[in-house]
Formats: C-alpha cells, sequence, structure tokens
C-alpha cells in the first residue's frame, strides 16, 4: 500500500525540481488518492511525498496553474468524494494544522514553503472564500498559525534545494 501511495505521488511530482510546486502537476485521477492521512505516517517517504502533493496544490493554486482543491459547495454526499476522486481543502488544512508542530521540526524549509502559499492566499482573501461558514473552526485555527508565522519565517524561493535535500528527492 505505501508503495503504491508513493509511486502515485511521484508521477503527480514529476519534474519538481525544474517547476517547483508551482508548475501544473499531474493530477491525473489515477494518481489521486487521500494524501492528508499520510501526514504523520511512520515511513519517511510517504510521509514527506503526502506533504509535497499538499505543497504542489498550493503552489498551482497559488501561481493559477491548477485547482485540485475542492470545498463542499455542490457536493450532495461528502461520502463519495474518494469516488470523485476530489482533494477536499479542508481535510488537507486540517491534517497540517494537526501535525503543525512535527511538519514544523522535521521540514523546516516544506514547513516555511506551505504557510508562503497559505499566507499568499490568504491575503488574496481566497482562503475565506473558500471555507463555508461551517468550517469556520479550521480557519480560525489557520489563520491564528499564519498570523504567528512572521515574514521572516517564510520561504524564499533561493532554498528551494534545501526543500528538496531535507525531503531526499535530491542529493
Amino acid at each position: 500500500m505505501t508503495r503504491i501511495i508513493v509511486s502515485k505521488a511521484k508521477r503527480i511530482l514529476y519534474g519538481i525540481e525544474y517547476g517547483y510546486f508551482d508548475t501544473a502537476k499531474n493530477w491525473n485521477k489515477d494518481n489521486y488518492d487521500e494524501y492528508y492521512l499520510y501526514f504523520s505516517h511512520p515511513i519517511f517517504e510517504v510521509r514527506s511525498y503526502s506533504l509535497c502533493i499538499f505543497t504542489a496544490g498550493l503552489g498551482n493554486w497559488y501561481m493559477e496553474s491548477a485547482f485540485i482543491f475542492r470545498n463542499q459547495d455542490g457536493l450532495k454526499n461528502r461520502n463519495n468524494l474518494k469516488d470523485a476522486n476530489v482533494y477536499y481543502f479542508e481535510d488537507y488544512v486540517q491534517a497540517f494544522l494537526n501535525n503543525n508542530e512535527k511538519i514544523k521540526k522535521e521540514f523546516p524549509n516544506l514547513y516555511r514553503l506551505i504557510l508562503f502559499y497559505l499566507r499568499g492566499l490568504y491575503k488574496r482573501k481566497q482562503l475565506e472564500d473558500f471555507f463555508q461558514s461551517g468550517e469556520q473552526r479550521t480557519i480560525n485555527e489557520l489563520r491564528i498559525v499564519l498570523e504567528h508565522s512572521y515574514e521572516e519565517d517564510l520561504f524564499v524561493y533561493e532554498n528551494f534545494d534545501e526543500v528538496l535535500r531535507e525531503l531526499k528527492l535530491t542529493k
């Protein structure tokens, strides 16, 4: 099972060293999984690739090259999300918040990049508009994390090789 998760994630992220997390990725339905479930997985490779998927989704959204995340609007039954191959944004944000400190400690450069994207989307008002009124607890929790992250803690693109190294995606 873990090999399948990593294999699908690698197909999505192919070429990341050239296009970073900004360029559109291979979001084909065959590569879909509920990657947020693996943010705290005991196997490093599974954990790192699942976080890369979240980061790539955010980067694509931030750069407006692809929009993979959805909210519940228009979905008749949230239980059918997996069958619909939908990346439900609140699940990803909640998993990020639940594992916030572990991610920050293990992947400090990736963590800063995630904050960079989330903060940019938040400043553009794209996050608040994305959450429904019933999801205010999650957006409020995210807002606290973003407000307590400082500009000097945010990612700069000159450090992208450091992200790849800490994820063990390059030598």
